[in-house]
């Protein structure tokens, strides 16, 4: 894997990452899990708290992707409630699907 994908902090819920410490960071782009990361495993239902945080996220420049290993039906139809676009059956962690995240045309 690539070492720059190496986790490097660990949060106990993706909207509590400090996003002005990645900004300083020089981090443009966020990659996120779907399953147990942004909604619970299996569920599309997306909360009006994860609407809001995205929001604010591309509000302040951030480039986002969902990198799942789920099928596109569910996988998409989460992303384009976010608005943002998703890499399914990524087969993780392969580094093909985690290049055509950062490619910015999944």
């Amino acid at each position: 894997m690539f070492t720059k994908l190496k986790p490097r902090h660990c949060t106990p819920s993706v909207m509590e990452l400090d996003l002005a410490h990645l900004k300083k960071q020089g981090i443009q782009a966020i990659i996120l899990d779907l399953d147990n990361t942004i909604v619970e495993w299996g569920v599309t239902h997306v909360s009006p708290e994860l609407i809001a945080w995205v929001a604010k996220l591309k509000k302040d420049g951030f480039k986002l992707c969902i990198l799942s290993n789920g099928m596109p039906s569910r996988v998409q139809l989460v992303a384009r409630k976010l608005g943002i676009p998703a890499v399914p059956r990524a087969i993780k962690p392969r580094r093909g699907a985690f290049l055509k995240a950062l490619s910015g045309r999944p």
